[in-house]
């Protein structure tokens, strides 16, 4: 049999190191993908895993909620929920696979934004007029207070130069429309018109009202627990006190008779009336010789502002199963009978791999810090 010339051995050569490398690549690719649908649907398997410890969290708070109510008729830092859960292990068997921590906070120690209507669309007194305190310490232009209300309100018309409504946000690039509802989350503000300040000024000032702010689904005026309210909001409101205020629930939480008695003999800044923005509908300027009727502003007290108890909760959870980080945020309703309600659930998934510390929950920094 004749021999093949060397150029032609030389090709048939490269043909099958080629064909080799081509099937070296082809395999290489449908092991990765293989891998790669295995890691898939491991991390899948986890999160399911890490969304039913989810209901279980959010049962542990609730007893804790319950029994805390049983034990004192008050709501305070230094009561049970108020404790970080430690971080517990998930075991499947013998084996540790995972753990869940979790936190609560009490929302009503915060301004609840939804205060400033009633339910049927009236401006309050106390929320209009302690929301102008808020923003007045963050040096936001008054007429925001305006523009925060024409979000919620159910009509068309704006109550100042400088607020809007749908046909303003239309025009934003996305375009929306105004909520024409309560808030569902402080952080709506973000959406309501501001375009007097610079966006960085804006952002910084809105953060800091948000620290201090919630969005409750009551229709009456939540009072804000003295117990739990923080600093800055204190300050804000009552600034002559805080520091009397948080010396005294450090060691014994404000009950009602407390809270009364303080206000009446102690406060130097809540056992004086204040008053409303809001003008009186009722008032009626003396003429002649007759009386003046009423007064052109509603006084209010500060006892019908605080309270000492609360209803709705903020429980924070990380379940960690494998590489998953599952971060829930629940709030929770306490009714005055003891019964617990899941009002809102949020999740927020990541994995270990691309977890950045700015992308961390807070349970994670606190653990971090320590």
């Amino acid at each position: 049999m004749p021999r093949l010339p060397h150029a032609q051995q030389g090709i048939a050569l490269l043909t099958a190191l080629l064909v080799m490398a081509i099937a070296v690549m082809v395999a290489a690719a449908v092991i990765s993908t293989q891998h790669y649908d295995v890691k898939i649907q491991t991390n899948i398997q986890q999160l399911e895993r890490a969304y039913q410890y989810t209901s279980g969290i959010e049962q542990m708070a609730g007893l804790w909620l319950q029994r805390d109510l049983k034990l004192n008729q008050t709501d305070s830092l230094l009561d049970t929920w108020a404790t970080t859960l430690p971080e517990m292990p998930i075991k499947d068997g013998e084996t540790v696979i995972g753990s869940f921590s979790g936190k609560m906070e009490d929302l009503q120690g915060l301004f609840n934004l939804n205060t400033l209507l009633d339910d049927k669309g009236n401006q309050t007194d106390l929320g209009q007029t302690l929301f102008d305190k808020l923003i007045k310490a963050q040096t936001l232009p008054a007429h925001f207070r305006l523009s925060v209300t024409d979000w919620m309100d159910k009509d068309s018309a704006t109550q100042h130069a400088n607020s809007a409504e749908a046909d303003f946000y239309m025009t934003s690039k996305p375009a929306y429309f105004a909520a024409n509802q309560p808030f569902a989350d402080p952080s709506e503000l973000f959406l309501v018109r501001l375009d007097s300040l610079a966006p960085e000024e804006t952002r910084k000032k809105l953060d800091e009202l948000l620290k201090i702010s919630s969005a409750l689904p009551s229709k009456a005026f939540t009072k804000i627990n003295i117990n739990t309210a923080p600093e800055a909001l204190l300050q804000i409101l009552v600034p002559n006190d805080v520091q009397m205020i948080v010396a005294t629930r450090q060691n014994q939480p404000y009950d009602q008779d407390g809270l009364n008695n303080f206000i009446t003999t102690t406060s130097s800044d809540l056992k004086k009336e204040f008053q409303s923005i809001i003008p009186n509908p009722n008032y009626k300027p003396a003429q002649g010789d007759k009386p003046e009727e009423g007064e052109p502003f509603n006084k209010l007290q500060w006892s019908n502002v605080f309270g000492v108890t609360s209803n709705y909760f903020r429980l924070r959870g990380l379940i960690k199963i494998g590489s998953v980080r599952l971060n829930t945020i629940s709030l929770l309703e306490r009714t005055e009978s003891g019964e617990i309600r899941i009002l809102m659930r949020r999740f927020e998934y990541t994995t270990e791999q691309n977890q950045t510390p700015s992308e961390l929950s807070p349970l994670d920094l606190n653990q971090t810090a320590q």
